[in-house]
Parts: C-alpha cells; sequence; structure tokens
C-alpha cells in the first residue's frame, strides 16, 4: 500500500513500514515528492520495493529480534554469580557495541541491495542515482557522509555503477547476499535449538511447581524426588527455595487435593505456624510458612510483607531488613508480631 504523509515539506524521506507482505505500506513524504522530478521518484519507488522484494524487513526482524528473544532463556540457566557485576556491565557492553556493529554492517548491505534491485526494476542505474544525488543536495548532508543505517551517498552510487558495469562484481555481490541470508538462517535455527534445549532442561522443574500450584502435592514430591538437586546453577536458589515450600505445604495438607480446597488450608496454617516460627525460631526458618499464608485468595500487604521481610533474612540483607520491618508497623500488626518488631 502507498501511502503519502504530510509534514509540511519539513520532512524527506521514505520508508517501508511492516516485516511481513501484508499489511505493509511504502510511505512517501510530501517533502520528498516536492524536491524530486517523476524519475527520480521512481527510482525512491523501487528502491523500497526492493526492500521488500529482498525480505530485508523479515530478515531484520529475525536477525535482530528473534534470535536475541530465543537465546534469552538459554542465557537464564547460567549462574550469574560466575561473574561480578562490573565483569557483567563489561559482557554487556561488549555485546551491545558488537551488536550496533553488525547492525551498521547488515544495514549498509541491505540498502545497496535494494539500490541494485531498482536499477534491476528500472532497467539502469540512473533513476535511483538521481534520487540519491538530489536528496543528499536538499538535506545537505556530505557524499561521503555513512549514518548508522544507511551507507554514504558515494558508496552507493560507486557501487551501482560497478554493478552495472562488471559482471564479475555482480556476481560475487549476489553470492555474498546468498551468506549472508545463510548465515541468518544458521543464527535463527541455532537459537531456537539453544531455546528448545533451555526449555526441555527447565520442564522437569516446571513440572513440579505446576503440579504444586493446582494442588497435586503427591506428585509434585514424586516430581522433586525424581529432579533431586540435578538443577542448572541459576535455578539452584529458586528449586532450594521451592522445595522447602512443598514440604511445608505437605506438612499442612498431605498429598493435597483440589485446589480450591487446599489454597486457604494452606494459606490459614501457614500464617498460624509461620507467626509461632517467626517468635520462636527467626525469620528464616519461617519463610516457608510465611510462602504458604500468602496464598490466601485476597492480597494482604501484612503477609506479604512477612514474607519479604523473611526472604531478607535469607539474604542476609539487614538494610532491607529494617526498612520491611518499618513498613510492617505500619501494617497494624497482631499483638505478638508487634512484640516481635516493636510497636
Amino acid at each position: 500500500v502507498l501511502c503519502f504523509i504530510e509534514f509540511n515539506h519539513g520532512t524527506v524521506n521514505a520508508l517501508l513500514v511492516g516485516p511481513l507482505p501484508w499489511p505493509r505500506y511504502l510511505v512517501l513524504t510530501d517533502g520528498l515528492a516536492a524536491v524530486l522530478d517523476t524519475s527520480a521518484l521512481r527510482g525512491v519507488v523501487a528502491h523500497e520495493v526492493g526492500h521488500a522484494q529482498a525480505g530485508h524487513p523479515a530478515l531484520l526482524l529475525a536477525m535482530f529480534v528473534a534470535v536475541p528473544v530465543l537465546l534469552l532463556p538459554g542465557l537464564a540457566m547460567f549462574d550469574p554469580l560466575v561473574l561480578t557485576d562490573v565483569q557483567w556491565f563489561m559482557v554487556a557492553l561488549a555485546v551491545g557495541a558488537l551488536s550496533l556493529w553488525l547492525l551498521r554492517l547488515v544495514a549498509h548491505r541491505f540498502e545497496h541491495e535494494a539500490d541494485v534491485l531498482s536499477s534491476v526494476a528500472l532497467g539502469g542505474a540512473e533513476p535511483c542515482i538521481q534520487a540519491l544525488q538530489r536528496v543528499g543536495r536538499v538535506i545537505q548532508q556530505e557524499p561521503e557522509r555513512a549514518s548508522m543505517l544507511h551507507p554514504s551517498e558515494k558508496n552507493r552510487v560507486d557501487l551501482l555503477r560497478r554493478f552495472a558495469g562488471d559482471p564479475q562484481f555482480r556476481a560475487r555481490f549476489t553470492i555474498r547476499g546468498l551468506r549472508l541470508r545463510r548465515l541468518i538462517v544458521a543464527g535463527l535455527l541455532g537459537s531456537a535449538l539453544v531455546a528448545g534445549w533451555s526449555w526441555y532442561a527447565a520442564w522437569p522443574l516446571e513440572k513440579a511447581a505446576v503440579q504444586y500450584q493446582v494442588g497435586d502435592l503427591k506428585a509434585a514430591r514424586a516430581q522433586m524426588k525424581s529432579v533431586g538437586n540435578d538443577v542448572p546453577a541459576a535455578d539452584g536458589e529458586w528449586w532450594k527455595r521451592f522445595r522447602e515450600d512443598l514440604e511445608a505445604a505437605s506438612v499442612v495438607a498431605g498429598d493435597g487435593g483440589d485446589w480450591e480446597t487446599v489454597r486457604p488450608l494452606l494459606a490459614r496454617e501457614g500464617w498460624k505456624r509461620g507467626v509461632a516460627t517467626l517468635l520462636a525460631e527467626g525469620p528464616v526458618r519461617a519463610r516457608p510458612w510465611f510462602a504458604l499464608a500468602v496464598q490466601s485468595p485476597g492480597r494482604e500487604p501484612l503477609r506479604e510483607s512477612l514474607l519479604l521481610y523473611c526472604e531478607a533474612a535469607l539474604e542476609q540483607d539487614a538494610p532491607r531488613m529494617r526498612e520491611i520491618a518499618a513498613h510492617i508497623r505500619t501494617l497494624q500488626p497482631t499483638s505478638e508480631l508487634t512484640s516481635f518488631f516493636g510497636p
């Protein structure tokens, strides 16, 4: 779909919107239409259509969105404590710089490909060259200056003329395009395999958590036993807490049952045992009971705050413990809790 957008001639631009064949829009601004003659405008339109024909939007989406998203579950399997915060920052900085360099490299290649396809469609490179030179003069951009996503005007014009006059260059250009697409597909398949592996590795843990959340405590215990301690390092702390919570729930509800019946039982008994354990043995030992106490149907700030307090104690985070304790004192706790946290 061809669209014109009015910017009071303040913007000279054209772009292709939409990674899929439909819906897809070729957008031209009124400023662009005003400064180009018919021949140059045909070159601009052919260039944008070239992006669509070459599948550039979908390739960019696959490379810079799908691949990172698919890699994230795999990265989550690694223990974050293997590196310090400074080291993680340096890794993130390096990955960000590499990503920007790669984006620039691929974007420039795709601009050249769209230029070439426009020249093929129009039977010559001149309409595209005229458009490039005309727009460059209007926006007063130096011919040798490249941007993040676009090569310089000089490089684009030189490549168009080499493509038109050098058969060997045309063959090399085409082969490089095929290799780039194969690399993108390989990267997409590789990242999909990483995601599949991470989901497969996490499923035994997720299965136990699902069984717990539907009230089938017997099946959750059997699954927990089959998993044992063979868990990814990144999930080690979560798995330890889950096992404690499941053991506490089993003390209260045995083999479990219908979740709508088990849930209020866990909340009621968890609260009573949590308060008693907090007063007698401290917040670390009370944490699993308060994890059951927050299963009450409605959100109760006091219960949730007590769970957060116990988790901070488990992590030995004294400043956060003091902060949460001060908040608990504002929630009108029971007399037993007041004796623990103070008035």
